[in-house]
Order: structure tokens, then sequence, then C-alpha cells
């Protein structure tokens, strides 16, 4: 999930919206497996997107690829502004599956992009109590052992956002 580039070109590029109207088709079949939580949680994050989109004039793009570390289900690489989702991935899962990543990865893409961008005194001071919290559960996962959480879920901000929000 770190924000570097896959080092190969992705097979497809799309705009986040066209992966989310994909998702909204699927959320109207009567059959869809996405839990009701996800569909709420998929809605708020799409009206993020949209406000950041018309705030930023920055457009986030998706590609699926298939040279992510195949322990990777995704990654936001904040310099291209691009979600890379694992194809593998995608099509050995749900759909519930597919749309959390895709929901941890946009959420990721938020995130960064918000820290980086948006420098008031009220972002720059959760960031800090953010930071503060997530250097705190960080050590006490290092003391415990726990390597994943320590070196993943807890590498920076936008990581612990993410993962926190999704069940990824």
């Amino acid at each position: 999930d770190s924000n570097s580039d896959t080092g190969q070109a992705p097979f497809s590029f799309k705009s986040i919206n066209d992966v989310a109207n994909s998702f909204r088709n699927l959320i109207a079949n009567p059959a869809s497996s996405i839990s009701e939580q996800r569909i709420k949680l998929f809605e708020y994050v799409m009206g993020r997107v949209k406000n950041h989109e018309s705030n930023s004039n920055r457009v986030i793009k998706v590609a699926m690829v298939k040279d992510l570390n195949k322990n990777e289900r995704g990654r936001f690489d904040v310099v291209n502004n691009t979600i890379y989702i694992n194809e593998d991935y995608v099509n050995a899962t749900d759909t519930d599956g597919r749309m959390e990543v895709f929901l941890h990865e946009t959420l990721h893409a938020l995130t960064a992009v918000t820290i980086a961008t948006n420098k008031t005194a009220e972002v720059k001071r959760a960031v800090h109590n953010l930071e503060v919290i997530r250097a705190s559960l960080q050590l006490k996962a290092k003391q415990q052992g726990n390597n994943y959480l320590a070196n993943v879920v807890f590498e920076s901000v936008d990581e612990m956002v993410a993962y926190g929000m999704t069940d990824y």
C-alpha cells in the first residue's frame, strides 16, 4: 500500500467514477453479496471523492495491474494520483471483497491528498493528533512483536485511517 509506482504500465485506466458506477450496478442487483455497512461507507466515500475532485480539479485514476506484489491487494500512488488494484486478487474474490479493496485504496487516496494539500490549522492539528496515536500504536505493536501492524497498518496516518475504516 505504499505510495510508490508499480514499475510497469497498467493494462487499463479508468476514472474512479467509472469504477464506482460499476459498483453501483452491482449494488442494484438483488443477488449482490455486498454488506449494508459497506454500501453505506461506499456512498459516503464517493461523496467525498466528488467533493475532492470538484475542489482540487484532480481526478483520481484507477488501474488494474497484474504486477503488484502477490500479497498486495492494491496501493495508492500519490505522485500519479492513481489507485492500483491487483487484478489477480480482484478476480479471485467476491464482490464484497473487491469493494473492500476499492474503498481501502480510495480512503488512502483521499487521506493522503488531504494531508499533503490542506494546510489549515484544523487539519494540521488533526493530523498531529492522529500521528501521536499512530506512533503510540506502532510502538505497542512492535513491543508485542506484531510486525504486520507495526510496519503496514501503522506505517502512516493515511494507512491507519484506511485500515481503520475497512476490514482489510
